[in-house]
């Protein structure tokens, strides 16, 4: 059974055996830690698990088209925010619950902001392997940009 509710980890445990966080209501949860009722939460890192069983990258998010050609020009805004990571840190940092550091540290060490071979490769994986589950309808062929 797969409930959608917010992403608030107590709430989400209450009702399920398991629980699916991504982006930044993850970003605090990287250590073992008790949660209610004794519990003790084990988390996973998705692009860890993905690369122990295909040896190939994981892309968790991309910006995309279906359009020959886009009117937005995303290597600017890619380069526009890497500009500003330390102010993107700051903001940031309280709303998620790092410090500034580890919020900058996490912005400039732990996110790719191009796809090299090994990712490429793993999308078309996992797309391949979403058609084949039913998952999606059809495997369409990815055309990568490179700025």
């Amino acid at each position: 059974l797969w409930l959608e509710v917010e992403p608030n980890l107590e709430r989400m445990l209450t009702d399920a055996d398991a629980a699916l966080l991504i982006g930044d209501p993850a970003l605090g949860l990287s250590e073992p830690r008790a949660v209610a009722g004794g519990l003790t939460l084990r988390t996973f890192d998705l692009a860890e698990l993905w690369n122990g069983f295909t040896g190939l990258g994981f892309v968790f998010a991309m910006w995309m088209t279906r359009r020959d050609d886009c009117s937005i020009d995303f290597a600017s805004a890619r380069d526009e925010g890497l500009a500003h990571i330390d102010e993107i840190a700051a903001n940031y940092s309280s709303q998620i619950g790092l410090s500034r550091d580890e919020m900058k540290k996490y912005l400039t060490e732990n996110i790719s902001y191009t796809i090299d071979e090994s990712m490429q490769e793993g999308m078309e994986l996992y797309f391949k392997l979403a058609a084949k589950h039913g998952l999606i309808e059809q495997c369409r062929e990815i055309k990568f940009i490179s700025t």
